[in-house]
């Protein structure tokens, strides 16, 4: 499985990518939005981890532009943030988001999350093509 993770923290990045990695998945990392839209464009993850503020672009513009676009719209987007209001957490969910964790998390929890979104997203495409 392939994941896609997007956030400015380069600390972090690499901390997902080394627990992600140790468990057998394929890990790109992306430390803005530009970046994450410029990386889609190559190849198309399983799974995409974004965090939300960022510079340049926020991780809110990240979701729409990637739900805007047939070919990465069916991905999950999973946000990893700090922020934990309700708020923020509900224009996400609107904004196209598939789940919404606030950090830290333990990595444990991140990848089950991560596993579940993922085949919730295969489940709903297979009852599309059914």
């Amino acid at each position: 499985m392939r994941i896609l993770a997007v956030d400015d923290d380069r600390e972090l990045t690499q901390l997902l990518q080394l627990v992600f990695e140790s468990r057998g998945f394929g890990v790109t990392i992306a430390n803005n939005g530009r970046q994450a839209l410029d990386s889609l464009e190559r190849e198309l993850p399983e799974v995409i981890l974004l965090d939300l503020m960022m510079p340049g672009m926020s991780g809110q513009e990240v979701c729409r532009q990637i739900r805007a676009n047939p070919r990465t719209s069916n991905i999950p987007i999973i946000i990893l943030t700090a922020k934990s209001d309700t708020e923020t957490k509900r224009e996400m969910m609107e904004a196209g988001a598939t789940e919404y964790l606030v950090k830290p998390i333990r990595p444990i929890d991140l990848i089950q999350r991560t596993r579940e979104a993922v085949l919730r997203s295969a489940l709903s495409v297979a009852k599309v093509l059914t």
